[in-house]
């Protein structure tokens, strides 16, 4: 301890100013937590070949590896054993969860997706540079992305096929919110992707004049079929529906119909389905761009007033307004798309519900999450790209992203063995240090004149600087 503070303290004097200090001294600790990591992993190595060797296995040799850690690259040595049946393996590294041919830590892998799931391979690959003591280029980037969303996906498919005990207690909200949309991302060669979206929720708490969704969770998929296996998956695993009231929201785009949610949700309470406010009144402004901002208003009004006789008068108004057979078209097709929706357009305040609820509508500001990441920009993505990035963001939404990675990571979940747990002892009980109180100073008692044999003495020890 006292040869660390030593280096820091010639660190701090030989600094020219205050950002240098802290770069050099932020360095100097990962340098030293990385040693000490080093030296516990190469005791613990030790422990665990003195367990084996009791079952006969026999050290091949000692291997070099790197761990790339988020305080720095970290040595290790260790043993490879063999067992007596032929069996090799590195007793530390699977202990331990290390896989083959990986270098950068679990948690150094969660770091980088939790920041690449905002920013740029690059701007990650920087930040990683510049808050750690690890280096990345972009392109390691982008594989730990893909290792990470590989991993949320394995981890999904392991959960819906998850058997449901018979007398599992499953969910019964008296309301639940249930959404689907999709958002159009850049493909290579000119190819069009959708990322398809569901997300649900039981509740909404409000916040100021916010409003936030509760107890929600999302599936996210490029294969609108999977994204539907999965949602539905989820709800037969945890909720029973049979005396819930569902209310589904949508843009009524190619499979987000009501047809689609009956299909997802089954037996229910009962299903209210809506049309998406956003989009409708996205649909008027569209249309009707050569009328004034009064008469949109005024119609969008009328629609959610549920006042048909209203709305007709309206488009009459608009179609009235038109210049040419183009905007009369516009208006036309506007007519027909309330007329073909105009069922899912009443308020849930007139339907017979017996319920007053908020939350309807997230779906869309949710997108932003995916949207802001994979279409700022003009960026393209792979396939395998827009998988990676989608599944972590769906993850951290759903608060679970950790938990994939430690389950569906070989090794990483992996519960202690019992050769591991006393090697673990054994190391410890070496290390425990007997507490001790150093040396003691003293002194001879002089109850007598100093110029007696005692006294002189006395001085005499005193003028050789002994401690007694």
């Amino acid at each position: 301890m006292k040869n660390i503070v030593a280096e820091i303290v010639e660190v701090l004097k030989s600094s020219k100013d205050t950002i240098e200090l802290e770069q050099r001294v932020h360095k100097k600790l990962g340098e030293f937590s990385c040693e000490i990591l080093s030296k516990a992993l190469g005791l613990l190595d030790d422990e665990l070949w003195r367990e084996y060797q009791q079952q006969g296995a026999r050290s091949c040799h000692r291997d070099d590896r790197t761990l790339v850690t988020s305080y720095g690259e970290v040595k290790i040595k260790r043993r490879l054993l063999k067992l007596e049946d032929g069996h090799s393996f590195y007793a530390l590294d699977q202990e331990m969860g290390f896989m083959k041919r990986q270098r950068m830590s679990p948690y150094l892998q969660y770091c980088v997706a939790q920041i690449a799931s905002k920013s740029s391979y690059r701007a990650t690959a920087k930040a990683v540079d510049v808050l750690t003591n690890a280096s990345l280029s972009h392109a390691q980037v982008g594989n730990i992305l893909k290792t990470v969303g590989k991993a949320y996906k394995a981890y999904e498919q392991t959960q819906l096929e998850h058997e449901v005990p018979i007398d599992a207690k499953l969910k019964r909200p008296k309301v639940l919110r249930i959404e689907g949309d999709a958002v159009e991302i850049k493909g290579r060669h000119g190819k069009r992707k959708f990322l398809h979206r569901f997300q649900i929720a039981e509740g909404v708490e409000q916040s100021g004049k916010r409003h936030r969704l509760t107890d929600t969770h999302c599936v996210s998929s490029l294969n609108h079929a999977e994204a539907v296996r999965q949602i539905k998956g989820y709800l037969e695993q945890n909720y029973d529906l049979s005396e819930t009231v569902v209310l589904s929201n949508s843009d009524g785009g190619p499979g987000y119909g009501k047809e689609v949610f009956d299909e997802i949700l089954g037996a229910t309470g009962a299903h209210e389905h809506f049309r998406d406010s956003y989009h409708v009144n996205e649909k008027c402004k569209q249309r009707l761009n050569f009328v004034t901002k009064d008469i949109v208003a005024d119609l969008q009004r009328k629609i959610w007033q549920y006042d048909e006789e209203g709305v007709h008068t309206l488009l009459d108004t608009a179609e009235s307004l038109a210049e040419d057979t183009t905007q009369l078209e516009q208006v036309k097709r506007l007519g027909a798309y309330l007329k073909r929706n105009w069922k899912y357009l009443k308020p849930l305040s007139m339907r017979k519900t017996g319920i007053r609820v908020k939350g309807l509508g997230a779906c869309e500001s949710n997108h932003r999450l995916y949207s802001y990441r994979m279409k700022k920009q003009g960026r393209i993505w792979s396939e395998a790209g827009a998988e990676a990035i989608a599944k972590i963001i769906t993850g951290q939404r759903n608060g679970d992203l950790a938990r994939a990675m430690s389950q569906h990571k070989e090794g990483y979940a992996r519960k202690p063995s019992r050769e591991y747990k006393d090697a673990v002892r054994n190391a410890l009980k070496k290390l425990k240090a007997i507490p001790h109180i150093g040396a003691q100073m003293g002194r001879i008692a002089m109850n007598c004149p100093s110029s007696s044999a005692i006294g002189r003495l006395s001085q005499s020890i005193s003028f050789c600087g002994i401690n007694i």
